[in-house]
């Protein structure tokens, strides 16, 4: 089974970045964003574990790519305050599968934050069956 990481992460309250914008506060969110979404390309394993082991003896196991937005917060000081899944943007709703990333994500070391409130991330995570 091959597992791929969607591209996108969104900052709740971030304006599209476009080449040339320069501001400061905008450039450091971007950063930290760009940090979050690397922890879930290294924890590409532990997300691959979750979707295995749920999935395991079981006939539900989707015959085509599956996609999950999980929905989380992280506190200023880069701490995990919680995540769960996105019902409303995920075609993939296994909440088992959700916890268990949870679960490793919360032993990331998550960026500190440069605001001194906690920040909204949507991550979306790929799941490919077929090899």
């Amino acid at each position: 089974m091959k597992l791929t990481l969607s591209v996108f992460i969104i900052v709740m309250g971030l304006p599209f970045i476009a080449h040339g914008f320069d501001n400061s506060k905008t450039d450091a969110k971007y950063v930290e964003a760009r940090a979050v979404q690397d922890l879930f390309v290294r924890g590409k394993k532990a997300i691959r574990r979750c979707y295995l082991y749920a999935s395991k003896g079981t006939a539900e196991v989707p015959p085509a790519t599956q996609e999950m937005v999980l929905d989380f917060m992280i506190e200023p000081d880069g701490k995990l305050q919680y995540m769960k899944l996105e019902p409303t943007r995920s075609v993939y709703k296994n909440e088992e599968v959700a916890n268990c990333i949870s679960r490793r994500a919360a032993s990331w070391d998550f960026p500190k934050l440069s605001s001194q409130r906690a920040e909204r991330y949507f991550q979306g995570v790929r799941f490919d069956p077929r090899d």
